[in-house]
């Protein structure tokens, strides 16, 4: 699947997914994941943002928190429809 594909590449060496849920009524994703570090985490936001499979990433702050060595994180990510 392209999307997933893409989803696993954009992750890096410093990202780990560890939680996938996809709305299928309106084809959002929630992703939930680790990182080392804060930036880690908004440099993945920000390569989602720059593809074509992906729109309407949302990143609350509230979402990203410490635990101990890393830093967990919960993001939403509409995948956009072909037209």
């Amino acid at each position: 699947m392209p999307v997933l594909d893409s989803l696993w590449r954009m992750t890096g060496n410093n990202i780990t997914i560890n939680r996938l849920h996809l709305e299928p009524s309106n084809f959002n994703l929630l992703i939930g994941g680790k990182s080392s570090t804060e930036l880690e985490i908004i440099n993945f936001k920000n390569r989602l943002s720059q593809n074509n499979y992906f729109e309407s990433i949302i990143l609350p702050l509230s979402q990203i928190i410490r635990e101990g060595d890393e830093v967990g994180f919960q993001m939403s990510v509409k995948i956009r429809e072909k037209s």
